[in-house]
């Protein structure tokens, strides 16, 4: 954002992130930290980001696991219900609860809106370029909640991929699964 940063993703490795950030931004201080969903592999950074004094932002349903997860009871920690905007001069961002899902009752995704970027965790990635394969019912939920809530994706990170999907990756996936639905 303008004067500050938005950290998403909660896996492993955080307070590494964090210390780049702070390297390659100094003068952009981490406001908010954004765990997208409430499994263990997702929520570790909680406890870094309220360690740094930075914001920690979960979905509502999420807000007693993220708590627990925390060792001091003297942080800050904002919910989401359905959506938040963040907007700046030249960035608007959106947190998106996209669920639910096969994989997690509520999921938040992170959405910038004028380059139809999206970051999700858990629901499509690519293992390797070109490596396309046929989506499970998670991303098949993933898709249609997409859909339904007008996300124009252009471009699809990954909490656990350093591949960046496109729309038309994640509908060759969704195809390859109709044709073996049909089988």
């Amino acid at each position: 954002m303008d004067d500050h940063v938005i950290a998403v993703g909660g896996t492993a490795g955080i307070p590494e992130r964090i210390a780049l950030l702070k390297d390659v931004l100094p003068n952009k201080p981490i406001k908010f930290g954004v765990m997208t969903h409430h499994h263990s592999d997702h929520i570790v950074g909680a406890q870094a980001y309220a360690a740094e004094g930075i914001t920690v932002i979960t979905a509502k349903a999420h807000e007693q696991v993220i708590r627990a997860s925390i060792e001091s009871k003297s942080f800050k920690l904002e919910t989401i219900s359905d959506k938040r905007t963040f907007k700046g001069k030249q960035h608007e961002l959106q947190i998106i609860d996209v669920g639910p899902t096969d994989h997690s009752e509520h999921i938040l995704v992170e959405y910038l809106p004028k380059a139809g970027i999206l970051f999700q965790a858990d629901h499509f990635g690519l293992r390797s370029p070109g490596n396309i394969n046929a989506t499970n019912q998670a991303t098949k939920d993933f898709a249609r909640s997409l859909k339904k809530k007008n996300i124009n994706v252009k471009s699809i990170l990954s909490a656990h991929s350093p591949l960046v999907a496109t729309a038309d990756d994640l509908q060759k996936a969704l195809d390859l699964a109709t044709q073996l639905d049909k089988k």
